[in-house]
């Protein structure tokens, strides 16, 4: 992993969570924002990746970077931000599939879906039954590391699930 602060490529920043926000002059970038950008933020047994904008089929490989560097990070507890999300697609649900599966044991791996643009997704595809989704940013990092379901629980009782709505369809 990259120290705090330096960064890695143009939309990630690895900095403490207590840092100021760099300052920044007008450029061109303002006026024509990147459509995604992540940060990730040391927090004190946990890293946070924030994203905001919008991850489709053309942003989700950027996304997918982001996550990758943070599971190298080897922390117990990752959380993925998503609350300022304008889009979710399925490329952007892939990459978070991709990162659950490779967070696998060593680490726990937490999605903050607050809104309609994110929650919705999670829950038509059922990926809310096998990520562990949360509500608020807060919420996520002050749950107690290890009450996440596993994958294995997590795809037993979304099967579960499943046939048991088929059954009450009769």
């Amino acid at each position: 992993m990259t120290n705090p602060g330096q960064n890695v490529n143009r939309h990630l920043r690895v900095v403490p969570a207590e840092a100021p926000a760099p300052a920044r002059s007008p450029s061109d970038d303002d006026r024509y924002p990147a459509p995604l950008t992540a940060t990730a933020l040391r927090h004190p047994r946990s890293l946070v990746v924030q994203v905001a904008g919008e991850v489709d089929a053309y942003t989700a490989p950027e996304m997918h970077h982001v996550l990758e560097h943070a599971l190298a990070a080897r922390t117990r507890l990752v959380v993925v931000d998503l609350s300022q999300v304008r889009f979710l697609g399925c490329a952007g649900l892939t990459a978070l599939v991709e990162a659950r599966r490779r967070a696998e044991q060593r680490t726990w791996l937490r999605v903050v879906a607050t809104g309609r643009v994110t929650r919705r997704p999670l829950s038509l595809t059922e990926l809310d039954q096998y990520l562990a989704v949360y509500d608020s940013l807060d919420a996520a990092l002050t749950a107690p590391v290890g009450t996440d379901l596993t994958v294995g629980q997590a795809i037993r009782r979304a099967a579960a699930d499943s046939a048991e709505r088929a059954r009450l369809r009769g």
